[in-house]
This record gives C-alpha cells, structure tokens and sequence, in this order.
C-alpha cells in the first residue's frame, strides 16, 4: 500500500475530525479541561481483508482473501500534556495488544505485541472529549491452518508490524469512569516462516474499538 491510498483511508476519518473542531471552536469549548489520566481496556474489531504470499518447495503462490472474523483486545495507559485551563492537548499512550482472527474452520492468525499511541485530544465540556490518535506497533504472531483445496496444512510464525489511525471519542460516565468508542483504518503487515515455508499478509481496512477507561487522576498538568 501507497503512502497516498493510505492517507485517502483516512479521509472520511480527517473530515469528521475536522467538523468536530469546529464545533469546538463554535462553542468556545465551554469553559472545558482536557484531563487524561486514563488506564484504558479496550475491545477491537479489527479488518478482515488480506492479500497472501506463499512460498514453498512448490513455488509460490498469492491472491487475495479474507477473515470470518478479528477481533483483539487493548490494555495500557494515557495521558494528556494539556495544561491547568486548557481544553486540548496532545496525547501520548501505550498498550499491550493480542488479537486473533479466524478463517473458517481451518484455521486462526493470532498476534500479540505492544502499540505506541500519539495524537490530539479536545475536551468538549466537562463530560465528552475527542481524540485523534496516530499509532505503530510491533509484535509476533503465529498462522495455523489445516489443508484445504487451496493449499497445504501451514504451521509458521514471526512478526507483526502494525501501523494506522483513530478518531475517538470518551464519555464519563462516574468521578472517574468513562467509556469509549473509536473508528479509524489499521493496515497489519506479517513475515512467517517455518518448516520451509515462507509466507507474507498484509491485511488492512475499517477498525473499530469500544473501551472502559479509570481515570488515575483528575488533576490537570501545572501550569510551570
């Protein structure tokens, strides 16, 4: 994937972005206070489609297909650089990330690793806040299937290199509970190997996430 077909994922993601920012900007932000001092869990449902590169003693052989399902799970911290009075910030984060994908009843990718987040954050009143996060991460992962009419029985492992972006969206629900929703585009990309066999996934798309966040501390960064 381009560098440009990747920025052109993000655009339905940039432009919503952008019309909250002006409904931040028209509302003169209310008096609010960005405060991110967040242990996060969050669950994600992650892209299906993926294009495939095998390699063995019989050649090589890719195309194009796609998961029954993919879903992964988030855990690991937040935190807003906004000072005291302040209503945006940027954001800085890291999680520990597992997720697992399923192809039929053949077989299952599964992965696991640590995600840095970094973007920007708004808070819209006391109760809702934005976010936009850039993120990147590292991992190993494992692919597993049974033979089938495509190919043979596969049993390979390596790394996982995970890139993309999310437009969220946190809500307080309690002194120091909240909730969250994101929506954004997330490419994944898998070099395995074992028993001489060599394969390649690149998998991409729409994911989306829903998430309960504890609040450490509501205290603001100082102003010095």
């Amino acid at each position: 994937m381009t560098p440009t077909s990747f920025f052109r994922g993000l655009a339905p993601a940039w432009a919503l972005f952008a019309l909250l920012l002006i409904i931040v900007s028209g509302s003169a932000l209310r008096s609010a206070e960005l405060v991110v001092r967040n242990v996060l869990v969050d669950i994600e449902f992650l892209p299906s489609d993926f294009d495939y590169s095998i390699q063995d003693s019989n050649g090589t052989r890719s195309g194009s297909d796609s998961f029954d399902s993919g879903y992964g799970i988030a855990a690991g911290l937040r935190y807003s650089f906004a000072r005291t009075g302040d209503a945006h910030g940027f954001l800085l984060g890291g999680e520990f990330v597992g997720a697992q994908a399923s192809y039929g009843n053949t077989g299952q990718l599964t992965d696991y690793g640590l995600r840095l987040d970094g973007g920007y954050g708004y808070a819209l009143d006391d109760r809702w806040s934005v976010n936009f996060l850039l993120r990147a991460g590292y991992g190993r992962a494992s692919l597993d299937l049974d033979a089938n009419a495509s190919f043979s029985a596969v049993s390979v492992s390596g790394g996982a290199l995970t890139y993309g972006a999310a437009l969220g969206v946190d809500a307080v629900i309690a002194e120091q509970w909240q909730i969250s929703a994101s929506i954004g585009y997330l490419k994944s990309s898998y070099s395995l190997s074992g028993n001489d066999v060599d394969v390649t996934i690149d998998r991409s798309g729409l994911s989306a996430s829903i998430g309960v966040l504890y609040r450490i501390s509501n205290l603001p960064r100082p102003l010095e």
